[in-house]
């Protein structure tokens, strides 16, 4: 219950960041410029991978989250432009990063990477709702 609560708050401060930055750079989030975006992509990513963790254990800290999602960028960024396959690759990279950087084995990281998948595809979804296109960076295929 208090993840649910911790994730809907969050998604709120996301959204009146995202509009505070839309007027102060006069309505348009490539002003920001690629650094601001990147950023951006990532705390969304940190956001679903600590909801991820939070549905194993009680002893997240997001900074540990925000982490793995900034590694697991970096890990499938080589991979995931390959033609055809380039997908798959990214989704067992960062499958294979979640299991390094969470407790447990394969099915626990499998669990954490299903619901960060689904989180970062929803916090992606409202932001597309409110008109802006927000990347998930260090989830790969949202």
């Amino acid at each position: 219950m208090s993840a649910l609560g911790l994730s809907v708050g969050t998604l709120v401060m996301l959204l009146l960041l995202l509009f505070l930055v839309k007027a102060v750079v006069g309505m348009t989030f490539a002003v920001v410029g690629w650094a601001g975006v990147v950023a951006f992509g990532l705390l969304v990513g940190g956001v679903a991978t600590y909801a991820g963790t939070v549905v194993l254990t009680d002893e997240t800290d997001f900074w540990d989250a925000l982490g793995t999602t900034t590694l697991s960028a970096l890990a499938t960024f080589p991979v995931a432009w390959i033609p055809g396959v380039g997908t798959a690759l990214a989704m067992l990279v960062w499958l294979a990063v979640l299991e390094h950087r969470t407790p447990g084995e394969w099915f626990a990281a499998g669990v954490v990477a299903a619901v960060s998948w689904g989180v970062a595809f929803a916090v992606t979804g409202v932001f597309a709702l409110f008109g802006a296109h927000v990347d998930a960076v260090g989830v790969p295929g949202v």
